[in-house]
């Protein structure tokens, strides 16, 4: 049972899948013509993502697939909102969860 002290966690429509440069064209192309997701657009250009990151709809949730050369494996990032910051940051640091 969650005590006082925990905020209320829930899912945003957002995940992205951080992908090693050597699988991202493939796993793009997995995305976009093995399995036919609509592409909804395009992240703006930025010094970490030089092309803009592809978002796909899955059902109903965006899925960005970032291209991260430094990574030698894929990476799953789940976004995650909470009622009060400031309780949540505090709530994962007593968890041992690195912020």
């Amino acid at each position: 049972m969650p005590s006082s002290q925990t905020p209320d966690f829930a899912g945003e429509k957002n995940i992205a899948v951080k992908i090693p440069r050597h699988a991202y064209e493939a796993t793009v192309r997995f995305y976009r013509e093995v399995l036919g997701l609509p592409l909804l657009g395009r992240s703006e250009t930025s010094e970490s993502f030089p092309q803009g990151s592809p978002a796909f709809d899955l059902h109903g949730m965006r899925l960005w697939l970032d291209e991260v050369p430094a990574y030698s494996k894929s990476d799953i990032w789940l976004q995650v909102q909470a009622s009060d910051v400031e309780r949540a940051m505090a709530h994962l640091a007593r968890e041992g969860v690195p912020v």
